[in-house]
């Protein structure tokens, strides 16, 4: 019996430490994908609203989809228009 629950909790840490590591490419990737729109928008000369660049960069970065759902909000829907 306690080679099975062994068992299970190795695979269990082997599971978190996975969805860790994909976490962390995703947000790499978010942040990543931010940076070349606020570039994407410097060209036409619309500057980031209430932070600058890098901080996006870097909300996108720590906070991940949630970050990218704020600098969303503010860049690109109907309520940046506001």
């Amino acid at each position: 019996m306690n080679e099975l629950i062994n068992t299970m909790n190795l695979s269990m840490m082997q599971f978190h430490i996975l969805l860790v590591m994909l976490m962390i490419v995703l947000h790499i990737v978010i942040a990543t994908a931010i940076a070349k729109d606020i570039s994407l928008l410097a060209k036409r000369q619309i500057f980031p609203q209430l932070l600058p660049g890098l901080a996006w960069v870097l909300v996108g970065l720590l906070t991940g989809v949630w970050g990218l759902v704020v600098y969303w909000l503010m860049h690109h829907s109907s309520l940046s228009r506001f």
